[in-house]
């Protein structure tokens, strides 16, 4: 996956905002606006990336819990190998790209 930061010094509500982008091994791409909270443990989506490029809102976002053996489990692996230390969240881009390198 790649994770790009849209105004990474913006803390709404106490969230980290990034891009993701999804590649499954066939090529085809999800491309979601997401927030995590590294002191509750919790992700949400805010909008997804159409087809034709516009960015459709998420209806009735809301937070969810991040669980390690969901269809989310990526939100876990963010937060535990990158987005957070000890429930606080790292603010240096650079840093969270370094750590997501294999």
């Amino acid at each position: 996956y790649e994770i790009h930061w849209r105004d990474w010094s913006s803390d709404v509500c106490s969230s980290d905002l990034y891009v993701i982008v999804i590649t499954s091994p066939s090529g085809a791409k999800q491309v979601n606006y997401e927030g995590l909270r590294c002191e509750k443990y919790e992700w949400r989506l805010y909008a997804t990336l159409q087809g034709d490029d516009k960015w459709v809102k998420t209806p009735n976002s809301r937070w969810q819990a991040v669980r390690g053996n969901t269809y989310n489990r990526y939100h876990s692996a963010l937060i535990q190998d990158a987005f957070c230390e000890n429930s606080i969240s790292r603010k240096d881009p650079k840093e969270i790209l370094r750590l997501l390198k294999p």
